[in-house]
């Protein structure tokens, strides 16, 4: 049953998994929330697939004691920015800023230099 939830409700740590019926940890995520967030196996977590749906769960390999599936619904339209690629590292700053405010789709724009017009010129012709 999918229900719309405030995400207040969740309790522990998140982590990201490919089947919410169905939840195993990766041996990366495993290790991280034992060892690095020293989080006790059967302590209280939450997993989700990455697409606005989480339930709570006891840490495990495979965790257990499954929660209801929730839904968080996505506030207002989807945003999408379309950038042109800039020379150095600039593109990088603006891709890193744009995920940092929550962008949900970045699109890179690849145009050919563009050069001066036919007949421009620095200099008129000597006459």
């Amino acid at each position: 049953m999918t229900t719309a939830v405030d995400p207040e409700l969740r309790s522990g740590p998140l982590a990201f998994v490919g089947d919410l019926d169905a939840p195993r940890l990766d041996a990366n995520d495993l290790h991280h929330l034992t060892r690095v967030l020293r989080v006790r196996l059967g302590d209280p977590m939450c997993v989700s697939d990455g697409h606005g749906h989480w339930r709570t769960a006891r840490l495990g390999e495979r965790p257990d004691d499954l929660g209801e599936v929730h839904e968080v619904l996505r506030p207002g339209p989807l945003v999408t920015v379309a950038v042109s690629m800039a020379k150095g590292s600039r593109t990088e700053l603006v891709v890193q800023k744009l995920t940092e405010l929550g962008v949900d789709r970045i699109v890179l724009l690849h145009a050919a230099p563009v050069g001066r017009p036919m007949g421009w010129r620095r200099h008129p012709p000597a006459s």
